[in-house]
């Protein structure tokens, strides 16, 4: 009896260990058309840039790459991929972004391409659908025009306080 209740403890030990991750959705982003985007040239999360006005010219291309990662699962600091199926990319409110068509999918990844439209800030809905179910995303992305670059700073905090806002509604 002694032998069956640690083999019984060992069975749900080994079942616990087998689930031990924690996914989630990894987003980068890269000013390029999909089809232009480079392989190396991703940079993750969201971004506010600051400008001198006249500095930009729209409508620009804006392309977003979706990831499943397991954040318990990192060696040499970099977390471990999974497969994605599909991915979903949704604009928050009204914004200064439009997403220009449904995201396409590889093994590990999905790209999604948009276009900035005009200065001002978008806050964006990211969804990916892997084998464990569907990990959700938000992030933010803002062009503003201004003599000063610490408005960046400003902006900034403003988008990462609708970004918790935006999170805590999944």
């Amino acid at each position: 009896m002694a032998a069956m209740k640690s083999c019984l403890v060992l069975a749900v030990a080994l079942a616990g260990c087998a689930t031990d991750f924690d996914p989630d959705v990894r987003v980068e982003r890269q000013a390029a058309t999909a089809a232009t985007a480079a392989a190396d040239g991703w940079t993750e999360g969201g971004a506010v840039l600051v400008g001198e006005p006249g500095t930009f010219v729209f409508p620009q291309p804006l392309s977003l790459r979706m990831s499943i990662v397991d954040s318990k699962d990192v060696v040499d600091g970099v977390k471990k991929q999974l497969t994605i199926a599909s991915a979903s990319v949704e604009l928050v409110g009204s914004g200064t972004v439009e997403v220009v068509g449904t995201p396409s999918c590889q093994q590990n990844y999905c790209i999604a391409e948009l276009r900035v439209l005009a200065a001002g800030a978008s806050m964006l809905k990211v969804a990916g659908t892997g084998p464990d179910g569907t990990q959700r995303e938000c992030i933010y992305y803002g062009i503003y025009e201004d003599a000063d670059p610490a408005v960046g700073t400003v902006h900034r905090d403003e988008l990462e306080t609708q970004q918790s806002k935006c999170r805590a509604t999944f």
